[in-house]
């Protein structure tokens, strides 16, 4: 997953955000991702984690 995260993170890679916060903040919506997964929803968990993991990014950049 950590892999898969880090290679989503590139599209990223051009708002002036150190690229170690950004992986930082990734962390954390991959946490909060497994806390509110929900396998009987029919989603798999990598692609509700990078949904979550992206929105977590976007939510810190708009707050910059």
């Amino acid at each position: 997953m950590t892999s898969y995260r880090v290679h989503n993170l590139k599209k990223f890679d051009n708002t002036g955000e150190d690229m170690e916060d950004l992986i930082s903040i990734g962390t954390i919506g991959l946490i909060k991702a497994i806390e509110s997964y929900r396998p009987n929803k029919g989603t798999k968990l990598a692609t509700f984690a990078a949904r979550c993991i992206e929105n977590e990014i976007l939510m810190h950049l708009r707050s910059l």
